[in-house]
């Protein structure tokens, strides 16, 4: 298997890691939190935001320069996670849980195999080119 696709896979477990704590708990206390076909709505709504975001945060996508943009976002997750916000103390223990295994189990594997993947990428560039001199000196007798 390539060091791409390693680190590719790497990257996917550790937001599913991330993300169990937090399911177990919203399932848990599902009839807390989907209560009625609006809350329902506003928590599917919320969550997908919440995953996206997540992924986008592991993967080192996001880059929120703007703070409209930011606040914006809080307001949005805040409206559409409401009946979650009851239990923000519990949520935020089994994301911190969810984080500990993330740091002690993928952190630093998928840094090495980001590391190692530039430079196998540079030593294929040094390689294509030490190839191209290499033509241009067999095709042309010795001289470049």
């Amino acid at each position: 298997m390539k060091r791409r696709t390693k680190l590719r896979l790497l990257e996917i477990s550790r937001v599913i890691v991330i993300l169990i704590p937090l399911m177990v708990v919203v399932i848990i206390n599902r009839n807390d939190y989907f209560y009625s076909p609006t809350s329902t709505v506003s928590m599917t709504i919320g969550g997908c935001i919440g995953v996206v975001m997540a992924m986008l945060l592991s993967f080192d996508k996001v880059h929120i320069r703007s703070r409209l943009v930011l606040f914006g976002l809080i307001f949005g997750l805040a409206w559409a996670l409401e009946p979650i916000i009851i239990d923000l103390k519990l949520l935020a223990g089994a994301a911190f849980l969810g984080e500990i295994v993330n740091s002690i189990f993928f952190e630093g594997r998928i840094k090495r195999m980001r590391r190692l993947w530039e430079a196998e990428e540079a030593a294929d560039i040094n390689a294509k080119a030490q190839e191209k001199i290499l033509d241009k000196i067999i095709n042309t007798g010795g001289r470049i």
